[in-house]
C-alpha cells in the first residue's frame, strides 16, 4: 500500500491554486481585450477603449510621491468616503443580521410574530428606502450607514433563520444526550452547523451593500465612488465616469475575495467532512 505523503499533497495543492490563479487573470485579460477591440472596431465617445481608461485613470490617479504609496490624495479622499461608510454599514448589518436571525430561529413565537413585518420591509428595494431615511436622517454619513446596514440585514437575517432552523436534528438530539448547555449548543453545534448557509447569505449582502453604497452617494452625498461617477456622467467626463465604474468593480472583487477568504479559514471542517463523506 502506497501512502501519499502530506508535502507531496502541498505541493499538488500549491500547483492547482497557482493555476487557478493564472486561469482567472487570463480571462479578466481576455474581456479587457474584448472591450479594447471592440472600442477600436466600434468607435463611440461614450464606449471608449480600456486602454485610454486606464491611461486617464493613471494620469489623475497615480503621483510621484511614494509616501503616499504613489497614490493621488484625491483618490485616496474618494475612497475614504465610500469606505467610512460601507464598512460600518456592514459590520452593523452582519451583526444584527445574525443575532436576530439566529434570535428569530430558535424562538418560534418571535419568527411567526415579526415575519409579516421582515417580509414587508424585504419588499422594500433599497432604493425606496433611501428617501424615506433622507427624511428621517437627512443627507449625512448616518443615513447612508443605516441604508447600508438595513439593506444587509435583511437578506442575512433571512439565511440565517433557515440554516438555525435546518440544522440535523440528530445534533442536536446528541447534545441534549450529552446534557450540553444552552451556549455552548448554540456556539459548538448551532452556528457552525448554520455557517455555510450564513457565508452564502453574506456574499449576496455585501453586494448588496455596494449598491446600496452607490445609490445613497448618487442622490445625497459630495464625495465618494458614487458621487464621482454621477459628477463625471454629468459633466460628460466620459473617461472619469468609466474609471469610477472600474474602481466599484475593484472594491466589490475585494469585498467578495475578503469573504471568500473567511469562509475558507472557518468552514474548512466543512469541506474536509464533505469530502470525507464522499
Amino acid at each position: 500500500m502506497i501512502v501519499r505523503q502530506p508535502a507531496e499533497d502541498s505541493r499538488r495543492r500549491g500547483w492547482r491554486q497557482l493555476g487557478d490563479l493564472a486561469l482567472r487573470l487570463a480571462v479578466l485579460i481576455g474581456a479587457g481585450l474584448v472591450w479594447e477591440l471592440y472600442a477600436r472596431a466600434f468607435p463611440s465617445l461614450f464606449i471608449p477603449p480600456i486602454s485610454a481608461i486606464l491611461a486617464n485613470a493613471w494620469d489623475q490617479w497615480v503621483t510621484g510621491d511614494w509616501r503616499a504609496l504613489f497614490i493621488a490624495p484625491v483618490f485616496l479622499e474618494m475612497l475614504a468616503a465610500s469606505f467610512r461608510r460601507l464598512v460600518p454599514g456592514l459590520i452593523y448589518g452582519a451583526v444584527s443580521g445574525i443575532i436576530l436571525g439566529v434570535a428569530l430561529a430558535r424562538v418560534r413565537f418571535l419568527g411567526e410574530m415579526f415575519s409579516p413585518l421582515i417580509q414587508f420591509f424585504r419588499a422594500i428595494p433599497s432604493s425606496a428606502k433611501i428617501p424615506m431615511f433622507m427624511v428621517l436622517l437627512g443627507i449625512g454619513d448616518t443615513m447612508k450607514i443605516w441604508v447600508i446596514g438595513i439593506s444587509v440585514a435583511l437578506p442575512l437575517l433571512m439565511n440565517v433563520m433557515d440554516g438555525v432552523r435546518n440544522v440535523d436534528p440528530t445534533l442536536l438530539a446528541v447534545a441534549k444526550v450529552y446534557r450540553v448547555g444552552p451556549w455552548t449548543r448554540l456556539w459548538g453545534v448551532i452556528l457552525p452547523a448554520a455557517a455555510p448557509q450564513t457565508f452564502a447569505g453574506l456574499r449576496i449582502a455585501t453586494m448588496i451593500a455596494l449598491i446600496v453604497l452607490v445609490l445613497s452617494e448618487l442622490t445625497g452625498a459630495a464625495d465618494g465612488v458614487g458621487y464621482y461617477v454621477l459628477y463625471a456622467q454629468r459633466m460628460f467626463y466620459v473617461l472619469d465616469m468609466w474609471a469610477g465604474v472600474l474602481v466599484l468593480g475593484f472594491i466589490g472583487y475585494l469585498l467578495n475575495a475578503v469573504v471568500s477568504l473567511a469562509e475558507v479559514r472557518i468552514l474548512r471542517w466543512h469541506r474536509q467532512s464533505t469530502s470525507t463523506a464522499r
